[in-house]
C-alpha cells in the first residue's frame, strides 16, 4: 500500500516538473539525470523531452550516449516540441550537439527531416555537408524500404504524404545541384521513385542542367539497385534521351545485366521493343561467358529473343547464341535453338547439329524442324532416330518434320510405288503418322471395292493386321469373293481366338478361293504356334505383335523414296 502511494507521488512530481513553466524545474531534472536509481534517470529524460524550452531538449541531446542501446528507444515517438529543437540542433555550430541530433534522426527514422537534410547539403562546411548527405541517404533508404514492405493501405494513409514531400524536396535539391555538388541527393531521389519521372528525362536532355553529368556518372558506375532500376526503366519510356542509350550500351556488370533482362522480358511491350531497336551494341554480350553463370535460368532465356530485337550484326548474334547453347541452362538453350532458325551458314548449321544432340528434350524439339531446311547431310537419319525418343516432346517434333510422310498421302501413291519401295516407305510412314491404324480402319470400311482391297494389301505389307483385325474379320462376309480371300490371307499374321474362329467359319465359304486362303492361314498360324509360343487370348493386339515387337520394327533399308509434296 505504501509502495503504491509512493509511486503515485512520484508520478505527480515528475508530471509537475514536465509541465511547469518554472525554468528551475529543468535544473532539478538535470540533477535527476545523475541519480543512481535507473527509474529516476529514465523519468527525468522523459520529462525533459516533454518540456517546452529548447534548453531542456539540448540538455538531453548533450547527455546522449550512442554506445548505450537504451537511448534509441527513447526517441521512437518524440514529442512535437522536441522535433522543433532537433531541427535547431541540426543547424547548430556545436559539432557534438549536431552529431547527436543526426543520431536521433536515424534512431527514430524521422523521415520528416528529409527536406531539412537536403537544405543542409548546401552548408559551406564540407564535413557538415558530407554528414548530412550520409544521413539523408540512409534515411531515404529506410523510407523506400518501408514503402516496399508496407501494404497498400499503409502506404496510402501513412507514408504517401511523407513520400511526396520528400520527392519534392529532393527534386529541388537536384535543381540546386550547382550549390552543393552532392550526389547523395540524386541517389536519394532515385530511391524514392518507382517509375522514371519527367524530371530525370529533363535533366538528361538539358546539356546545361547542373545535375546532368552527375546523374550520368551514377548511371554508369553505381551498383545501387535503385539507380540500376531507374536506368533500365528508361526502356519503358516513349522517348529516351540519347545519353541513356550510351550508358545502356556500355554497362557490363552482373547487377545491371540482370535488371536489364528482367526489364526486357520474353514478351516486352511495344515501347521496349521500339527502344531496343535503337541499340546497336551491348558491351555485356561480349562478356557472356563470364556473366552467364551469374544469371538464373529465366534471365538467360531472355537473351536469345533479345538478340532478335536489337540491331547488332548477325555474326555477333550467332556467337552469343553459340555461347548460350554451350553454357546456358536448359530453358535458355531451348530459346537459343529456336532463334537459330533465323541464321544460316556453316556455323549456324554446326550449332543446329549440336543442339540436335542436346540432353534436354526441349532443345532437341526446338531445333529438329530446322534441320531439313538447312540441307544438312544426315539430317533425315537424325529426325528418324528422334521418332524413337522416349520423350513425347521430341517424337512430336520429329513427326512435324516429316509431315509429308502421311498415311493418307502414302495410300494415294501406293499403286505408283515399286514393290521394294512400298514396304520401306510404308514402315517409315507408320512410324511418323500415329493416325495410320485409324485411317486404315476407315479404308477397310470403304464402300469402294478397290479401296478395301488396297487397304488389305497395305495392312499386310506394313504388319498392321493385328492392329485392325476387328475391321478385317467382317470382310470375310464381303459380297466380293476376292476381298473375302484377301481378308482370310491377311488373318494368317494374327494369333487371336477371334481371328481363329473367323477363319474356321470361312472354311465353309461357297467360293474355293476363299476356302483355300482360310486353310493356308490356319496352317500358318498353327506352324507359328508350334515354333514360338502358345496363342494369346483376345484383342486386336496379342503379345509379341505390338508396335514394339521385333516383327513391327523395319530392318535397315535405303532411305524411302516417297514422292514429297511440291510447292
Amino acid at each position: 500500500m505504501q509502495s503504491s502511494h509512493l509511486m503515485e507521488n512520484w508520478n505527480i512530481t515528475f508530471d509537475c516538473l514536465a509541465n511547469t513553466a518554472n525554468t528551475a524545474a529543468a535544473t532539478v531534472l538535470e540533477h535527476a539525470l545523475d541519480s543512481p536509481v535507473a527509474e529516476i534517470r529514465e523519468r527525468a529524460i522523459a520529462c525533459l523531452l516533454r518540456r517546452s524550452e529548447q534548453s531542456s531538449h539540448f540538455l538531453v541531446l548533450r547527455r546522449l550516449d550512442r554506445r548505450d542501446a537504451a537511448w534509441s528507444a527513447r526517441f521512437a515517438q518524440p514529442p512535437v516540441r522536441f522535433l522543433q529543437s532537433l531541427r535547431a540542433a541540426l543547424v547548430s555550430d556545436d559539432a557534438e550537439l549536431r552529431e547527436n541530433a543526426y543520431q536521433v534522426v536515424l534512431w527514430g527514422s524521422l523521415y520528416e527531416m528529409i527536406p531539412l537534410l537536403v537544405n543542409l547539403l548546401e552548408r559551406p562546411e564540407v564535413e557538415q555537408a558530407e554528414r548530412a548527405g550520409e544521413v539523408l541517404l540512409e534515411l531515404t533508404r529506410r523510407l523506400a524500404d518501408s514503402c516496399d514492405h508496407a501494404d497498400s493501405h499503409q502506404v496510402t494513409s501513412t507514408l504517401e504524404g511523407t513520400l511526396e514531400q520528400s520527392r519534392r524536396a529532393l527534386a529541388i535539391g537536384m535543381d540546386r545541384f550547382a550549390k552543393h555538388q552532392r550526389r547523395e541527393v540524386i541517389q536519394a531521389y532515385l530511391l524514392l521513385i518507382r517509375e522514371n519521372s519527367g524530371i530525370l528525362r529533363d535533366v538528361l536532355r538539358s546539356n546545361i542542367h547542373p545535375a546532368r553529368n552527375a546523374l550520368l556518372r551514377l548511371f554508369r558506375d553505381s551498383t545501387e539497385p535503385a539507380v540500376i532500376r531507374a536506368l533500365c526503366g528508361f526502356l519503358r519510356l516513349h522517348e529516351i534521351p540519347t545519353a541513356v542509350f550510351g550508358v545502356l550500351a556500355q554497362r557490363d556488370d552482373p547487377a545491371f545485366v540482370r535488371c536489364f533482362l528482367r526489364q526486357v522480358g520474353t514478351e516486352p511491350p511495344a515501347e521496349v521493343r521500339r527502344n531496343l531497336k535503337r541499340l546497336r551494341h551491348l558491351k555485356w554480350l561480349s562478356q557472356l561467358p563470364r556473366l552467364l553463370p551469374q544469371l538464373d535460368e529465366a534471365e538467360q532465356a531472355v537473351i536469345p529473343s533479345l538478340l532478335e530485337r536489337i540491331s547488332i550484326p548477325s555474326g555477333e548474334a550467332l556467337t552469343v547464341l553459340g555461347t548460350v547453347l554451350r553454357r546456358g541452362l536448359p530453358l535458355a538453350r531451348a530459346a537459343a535453338a529456336s532463334c537459330l532458325g533465323s541464321h544460316h551458314g556453316a556455323e549456324a548449321n554446326a550449332l543446329a547439329l549440336q543442339a540436335a544432340h542436346d540432353p534436354d528434350p526441349r532443345v532437341v524439339a526446338a531445333v529438329l524442324p530446322q534441320l531439313r531446311g538447312r540441307g544438312i547431310a544426315g539430317a533425315l537419319p537424325i529426325i528418324l532416330q528422334s521418332l524413337q525418343s522416349p520423350e513425347p516432346l521430341v517424337r512430336r517434333a520429329a513427326r512435324r518434320c516429316l509431315n509429308e510422310f502421311s498415311f493418307r498421302r502414302f495410300l494415294e501413291t501406293w499403286d505408283m510405288l515399286p514393290p521394294d519401295v512400298r514396304r520401306d516407305t510404308g514402315l517409315l510412314v507408320k512410324r511418323v503418322d500415329g493416325h495410320a491404324p485409324g485411317l486404315l480402319r476407315a479404308e477397310l470400311a470403304s464402300p469402294l471395292r478397290m479401296r478395301r482391297l488396297r487397304a488389305l494389301s497395305v495392312a499386310q505389307e506394313l504388319d498392321l493386321v493385328f492392329r485392325v483385325e476387328s475391321s478385317v474379320i467382317p470382310l470375310l462376309q464381303d459380297e466380293d469373293p476376292a476381298i473375302r480371300a484377301e481378308a482370310a490371307a491377311a488373318l494368317a499374321s494374327t494369333n487371336s481366338p477371334a481371328g481363329m474362329n473367323a477363319l474356321k467359319a470361312a472354311l465353309a465359304d461357297p467360293h474355293t478361293l476363299v476356302r483355300e486362303a482360310a486353310e493356308k492361314s490356319l496352317l500358318a498360324r498353327e506352324l507359328r504356334r508350334q515354333q514360338t509360343t502358345p496363342e494369346c487370348p483376345g484383342g486386336d493386339e496379342p503379345p509379341g505383335t505390338g508396335s514394339d515387337s521385333g516383327r513391327d520394327r523395319p530392318v535397315a533399308r535405303p532411305t524411302p523414296r516417297l514422292v514429297e509434296s511440291t510447292e
